[in-house]
């Protein structure tokens, strides 16, 4: 960022009516590259790494503003591609469709390769990615020379695995347990950890993302007792959450009903989820449950009795596990899914 465009950025945020500058996460003033005391407002909309400062003795700046000041910054930067940093230039190709012109523009600014294939992965945490934790994260997990971490928000970054570091889809998915393991281990945070495929061009990073993205959420209302999830291994999640809330309701109570609620209790869906698991195997499920084999023939008996479907066959135990999981495209619709490609 060369000293005319922060000239500028300064201008512009003086017309506001307050005192606000930028500072990077280790507290330095980004137009003047000295450490700055003051309070930290909020992120920058524009560059999730940046904060907007004031002085400690100035009065709440407004919401009102600190968009305002947002907005200035995200026009400076579509005005001036220049002032990118090269996360920064990553940031924008997961985020935005971009047309070939820009996409070639931003590609001669920056060492980025078009062609490496790269397996992109959206990583969330229940801790700010940013500071101390990234930094941790950055150096226990296994990553390539050619790797990528970029923070996308507070709680997501983006992972980018060179694609020719990784054998086979198993060995993918060790790599997201191992971080898992890492984050576990060395920062005590939980990860989630959605897989959106390979991106063979940098052009394809866009829609990568979006489904890294998209079975993180349809992860989290689908298979909440799980953590890793596979887009590619999803398609019966990504086509009922895609029904009409009334229709998937409709469906639903079909089977479960009034006259079916005093069947369904929580200990019978527990040994079905649990069947369903086993790959409808008797023996692996009762096991499982310390019961007997007969018991739980007992309890699969019943549900045949009282609604005709015979779990222990392919065809009944889907229906069964698709009129079951519709409950769940309507009773959680605050979690907004991401469409995808």
């Amino acid at each position: 960022m060369d000293g005319q465009w922060k000239q500028r950025l300064a201008q512009r945020l003086s017309t506001l009516n307050c005192s606000l500058t930028i500072a990077d996460a280790q507290g330095n003033d980004i137009l003047t590259g000295r450490p700055m005391a003051g309070k930290a407002l909020k992120r920058c909309e524009a560059f999730v790494d940046w904060y907007w400062m004031c002085p400690e003795d100035q009065t709440d700046v407004s919401p009102d503003v600190l968009a305002l000041a947002d907005a200035l910054l995200s026009e400076m930067i579509r005005q001036s591609p220049e002032a990118m940093t090269v996360e920064g230039a990553y940031r924008q190709m997961l985020t935005e469709t971009l047309d070939d012109w820009q996409l070639d523009e931003i590609l001669s600014r920056f060492p980025i390769s078009r062609k490496l294939p790269r397996h992109v992965l959206a990583m969330e945490s229940a801790v700010d990615w940013h500071g101390a934790f990234f930094e941790t994260m950055r150096a226990v997990l296994p990553a390539g020379e050619t790797d990528v971490m970029v923070p996308m928000d507070g709680h997501t970054i983006a992972y980018l695995m060179d694609a020719s570091a990784v054998d086979d889809h198993d060995d993918l998915l060790e790599f997201a347990y191992a971080a898992q393991e890492s984050a576990l281990s060395e920062a005590g945070c939980a990860l989630r950890v959605g897989l959106g495929g390979c991106a063979s061009d940098a052009a394809e990073l866009h829609a990568a993302y979006a489904r890294a993205l998209r079975s993180l959420a349809l992860g989290k209302r689908f298979m909440p007792g799980q953590s890793v999830f596979d887009d590619q291994r999803m398609l019966m999640q990504r086509f009922l959450s895609e029904l009409p809330v009334a229709l998937a309701e409709k469906y639903h109570e079909l089977l479960f009903n009034t006259g079916t609620a005093r069947l369904f209790t929580d200990e019978l869906l527990d040994t079905v989820s649990l069947f369903f698991e086993k790959d409808l195997n008797l023996s692996d499920t009762a096991r499982q449950l310390y019961i007997h084999r007969n018991t739980l023939t007992y309890r699969l008996d019943k549900i045949k009795k009282v609604t005709g479907l015979d779990l222990r066959t392919f065809d009944d135990a889907v229906t069964f596990k698709m009129l079951l999981e519709m409950k769940k495209c309507y009773s959680q619709m605050d979690a907004r899914t991401p469409k995808g490609e």
